[in-house]
């Protein structure tokens, strides 16, 4: 063992000391596993993020018991699954009772267990070797697949391997496809050749999972240090096909390198820019990127998200925001010919959007190596914003003050008078956070005019 991965490791294991210490007082294991025995080798140190989630023999009864004779506080939302949670200094930890078993139903998000008292059992059940290893209290690690070996040639196989065993575990649970995907993406490792050729004859399985599951993994996929890893294996066994139809002519095109260099410099969060960057990638794949009238309408391009989102399951604000992310309605060498009252416009109608609509379009620039006009056009941009907004904002109660004032009943009149003074300071004409008499002049002046 590496001095630096037995130093992380008892440094990770003394700030739980006293919890192991009441599980093997009482006759029960504790054990950490998973991910973070995983990250914790491959990077033979502490990471400065990690999750910790814990294994026990003890049964969830008796978890319970345990964590009430130390007075500490427990939450049973899991119980069903065998989880209890505890907070232990100031973190919220999983006691998850040994699971030799489980399984999912057709379209069914939670999973059937069953609950033992081997570890060997537990682990052998998990996605992959990688994440079927754990970690002791006296800082031995239990390694029975060949985690550290997988680790070391990074690659992603199941606890045991062979094509056959891949076989049932992806049958047990066809998610798990999508999950060799997501590590593929977060870890950058190759998923082996039996591994692969289970996921390509399980990959129609996968209409059996929940649909809200498969967002879930595509979320963090689409985040991770390596999309394309992902991506480019999904359409290997053909589970993108099931999943993620609108992504196929994006990765079929000679573009999705670029558009992957693109995309690694977008932002994480908010995770909806990715998804908007993957479908405006997929709307102009095999076109010219940098030439607006080759892309779909919005009206199109939004109809796309519709269908993703009923498939997907999206929430009313995802189906929002990302509608209108990917409603940018110029590409890079549409920029440097932009007027003033465009420019203006435009930033109006989008905001609160402008500044994730910047961001896509100067992946477009990078894309299309055409990023000459984007330095210009930010900074013409980031001049309307602040003080200098041309989104309109009114006095309060302006619109009380018009039917005072003009002798308006309430209704059509009202909200016309309203929104001729808010296209006014959108375009210029008037200044913006004016006074009510300024806007009543301005209004009594083009009365006048149009008389």
């Amino acid at each position: 063992m590496p001095h630096d991965e037995a130093q992380a490791i008892q440094e990770l294991l003394s700030s739980y000391a006293g919890l192991f210490g009441f599980f093997e007082a009482e006759g029960e294991e504790l054990v950490i596993v998973g991910g973070a025995v995983r990250d914790l080798i491959a990077a033979a140190a502490l990471p400065a993020k990690l999750d910790v989630d814990f294994a026990t023999s003890a049964l969830p009864e008796k978890t319970i018991a345990i964590l009430k004779k130390r007075n500490l506080r427990f939450f049973t939302t899991g119980i069903r699954f065998g989880t209890i949670s505890t907070i232990h200094a100031g973190k919220t930890l999983e006691l998850t009772t040994y699971r030799p078993d489980e399984s999912y139903t057709a379209g069914s998000r939670k999973p059937e267990v069953s609950f033992g008292t081997s570890l060997e059992a537990d682990l052998i059940r998990r996605d992959l070797s990688i994440n079927a290893m754990a970690l002791r209290s006296d800082g031995s690690i239990v390694d029975l697949f060949g985690g550290r070996e997988a680790i070391a040639a990074r690659k992603l196989e199941v606890p045991g391997g062979g094509l056959e065993r891949t076989r049932i575990i992806l049958r047990d649970d066809p998610l798990r496809i999508l999950r060799i995907a997501r590590f593929a993406a977060r870890l950058d490792y190759r998923a082996t050749e039996e591994t692969t050729t289970a996921a390509t004859e399980c990959a129609p399985w996968l209409q059996t999972i929940s649909h809200e599951r498969w967002k879930a993994e595509l979320d963090k996929l689409l985040v991770a240090p390596h999309p394309a890893a992902g991506l480019r294996w999904l359409q290997e066994t053909g589970a993108l096909r099931e999943v993620l139809p609108e992504a196929l002519p994006l990765l079929e095109s000679d573009g999705f390198d670029r558009w992957c260099e693109a995309l690694q410099q977008l932002p994480t969060e908010p995770h909806h820019l990715r998804w908007s960057w993957l479908l405006i990638g997929a709307a102009i794949a095999g076109g010219a990127v940098a030439d607006a009238t080759r892309w779909p309408e919005v009206a199109a391009r939004q109809q796309t998200v519709a269908l993703l989102a009923d498939r997907l399951k999206w929430s009313n604000e995802e189906r929002l925001v990302v509608s209108e992310l990917i409603a940018v309605p110029f590409g890079p060498a549409q920029l440097e010919g932009l007027s003033e009252l465009e420019l203006r416009r435009w930033v109006a109608r989008t905001e609160p959007r402008v500044v994730d609509q910047c961001a896509l379009l100067t992946a477009l620039a990078q894309m299309s190596g055409d990023t000459d006009a984007m330095a210009p056009f930010l900074a013409r941009v980031e001049a309307l914003s602040g003080d200098a907004t041309p989104v309109p904002q009114l006095p309060a109660g302006f619109g009380k003050v018009l039917m005072t004032s003009l002798a308006l009943q309430p209704g059509p009149a009202v909200g016309q008078a309203v929104e001729a003074v808010k296209q006014a300071i959108i375009d210029g004409r008037i200044a913006n956070r004016g006074s009510a008499e300024d806007y009543l002049a301005w209004l009594r002046n083009r009365a006048e005019t149009d008389a």
